[in-house]
Parts: C-alpha cells; structure tokens; sequence
C-alpha cells in the first residue's frame, strides 16, 4: 500500500511540477524513509521512487511535453489535455505491477497498519492546494482562458499565494526558487536554440523529406518501421537524457512519423512514454542516480535490480498504446480537439 501510495503521490506532485527529476528527488525524500521504516525491501523501495518520478515528465504540466509541443509546432494545450488519461492510466500500470510482486512475494512489501475510510479521507485534507492547482491550470487551457504561457504564470502565482497563506516562505528559500527557476528556463531556452540551429541546418540538407520519402516508397509495413524507431528510442535512452534525446531525433523521425499515417498526438504520447523509459534505464538512467543520492546506503545494482519491473511496464505500455490508440485519441476525439 505505501509503495502504491507513492506512485499516486508522484502523479499527484507531477500534475503541478511537470519535471521528473524534481518529482523524483521529493518522492524519495519524503517516500523512501517510509518505506524503509517498514521493513519493504530496498529494490522495490527504489525502484518505486525512480519510476513513479518519470510521472512528473508525463502528466501535465509537463516540461517535455511542452518541448515536444515546440519542437513540432503542435498545440500545447491539447496535448497537456490529452496526456492527462495515459498519464493516469501510467500510474495504475506501475501500481498493479506493484500488487503484483508483493502478491507473489509479499516479504518485499509487508503490511503496515490498517487504516479506516474515514482516515484516509481526513489523510487528503492537506493537498487540495494541488488538485486545485492542476484544475485551474488545465481547466483554464481547455476553456481557452489563458494561453499556455498566462497559464505556467497562473499556476507560479497560484503556488505563491498557498505558501505564503501557510507562512513558509523564507527569504532564502523564496530566492533560491527564484534562481532554481532561472537555471531551468536558461537550460530549456538554451536547448530550443539549440534545437531549432539543429533543425535549421537538417532542413538545409533535405535529409528528414529524404528520409521520409524514402520509407514511403520501401513500402515497407508501417508498424516495422514504427517498432524500429522504439528501438532505437530504447538504445538512446541508454546513452543520454531524454531532453537530448528528443531534441536529435524528432527533425528526422517527425516527418517519417507524419509519411507513415501515425498520429501526431498519438506519436507525442508514445514519445514521452519512452522518454520517461529513457530517465530509469542505465547506464545513464537519471533518476536512478537521484535516488542513489537519497538512499546513499542502497548500493546502485540493488536500485537498477528494483526499476527492471517497472521498466517493463513501460515497454508494455508502448505495445499496449500502439495496439490500442484509442487509449490515447479517445479524450481529444471526444472534446472535438482534432
């Protein structure tokens, strides 16, 4: 139950984080003490923070999602409406992998206290600042309030005013926020320029329209090509960070997605699926070092031994979206968004 909880809880801090790393560092900060407490096992403990915090990179608002937005020139609030089901249903993925390993082996989670309903409402009194934040800001993008930029300033302001009504603000914790904040656009800002110098220069050379072109007179099955691309999503997500990643790739496999007949918005669902796949696989495996550097007595091979099963489920998950695409179209189709 608390390891379930923890997933729920890094679903719930990534709707209003919307980055996998700082979901990632809080969740074991604040879940792995927890479980440790209770005697779960250490793989399973790990394993649960460093998958729960690729959440953060897929419900929105997410930062990877936004990027992916830029990059190809989509609509960023549809996409963040459309995330919201596949990341939810992310999440009970991961849960009843976990039921699952402590249902054939329940030495790695054991029970805690059992705890009545009316507990567990009472336990949901302190985090309506949260579902609150995630309603304004979606809600707002899909009633066309507010534009995705008024909506990132919207949901800041919002943030501010919950921790200044609970008297936590400090000045040193509210500059260091301020110049967190500021490392983080200079490194996304940077990385758009960089991206768009990138796709500049491939557009020059014709290679993606060539590339493309190509694939569509092979004539070859669409869902080869489409399982060869997960492919090499999977070995890059060995190599480098997820951001890179997708800034290198989607120039080139953007137009062949677009060739093949897939979806775009479908294609951006699958894409940040195996972004979030990218961040716990090593040897890069970004969060997996973030937990190491919380659990500083957990050796690194017992973390990687506890992300396998969860790194499965993500694998599943790709198959599962692309046999079943209304998994991810249906919401969008339903609210006339395409």
């Amino acid at each position: 139950g608390l390891a379930m909880a923890t997933i729920g809880a890094c679903a719930a801090f990534g709707a209003v984080s919307g980055s996998s790393l700082a979901t990632a560092a809080t969740m074991g900060t604040v879940s792995l003490p927890e479980m440790k407490r209770y005697k779960y096992d250490d793989g399973l403990a790990c394993g649960t923070c460093a998958a729960g915090g690729t959440l953060g990179g897929f419900i929105p608002p997410s930062v990877a999602v936004a990027l992916f937005c830029i990059l190809t020139k989509m609509s960023i609030s549809t996409m963040f409406i459309t995330c919201v089901l596949p990341g939810i249903l992310n999440a009970f993925l991961f849960m009843a992998m976990i039921y699952i390993m402590c249902k054939r082996n329940p030495l790695l989670g054991p029970r805690g206290p059992k705890t009545n309903f009316v507990e567990r409402i009472v336990a949901f009194k302190n985090t309506w600042a949260v579902f609150f934040l995630f309603l304004l800001v979606i809600g707002g993008l899909y009633w066309g309030v507010f534009t995705p930029t008024e909506a990132a300033g919207i949901g800041a302001f919002g943030a501010l005013l919950f921790v200044l009504s609970r008297k936590k603000v400090t000045r040193h914790n509210f500059v260091g926020s301020l110049l967190d904040t500021g490392r983080v656009s200079a490194m996304v800002f940077l990385i758009i320029v960089g991206s768009k110098i990138f796709g500049y220069f491939l557009t020059l050379t014709g290679l993606p329209s060539q590339l493309a072109g190509f694939i569509t007179e092979m004539q070859a099955n669409r869902y080869i090509v489409w399982a060869s691309i997960i492919y090499i999503y999977l070995i890059l997500g060995c190599l480098m960070d997820g951001l890179s990643m997708m800034i290198l790739t989607i120039p080139i496999v953007f137009p062949i997605i677009l060739a093949l007949d897939f979806d775009p918005i479908w294609f951006g669902v699958q894409l940040t699926i195996l972004l979030e796949a990218a961040l716990i696989t090593p040897p890069v495996a970004i969060n997996v070092f973030i937990i190491k550097g919380v659990a500083k007595d957990v050796p690194l091979p017992t973390i990687i031994r506890g992300i396998v099963p969860f790194l499965s489920v993500l694998i599943g998950y790709v198959v599962l979206v692309t046999i079943f695409p209304d998994i991810v179209l249906f919401v969008p189709r339903a609210l006339g968004l395409k």
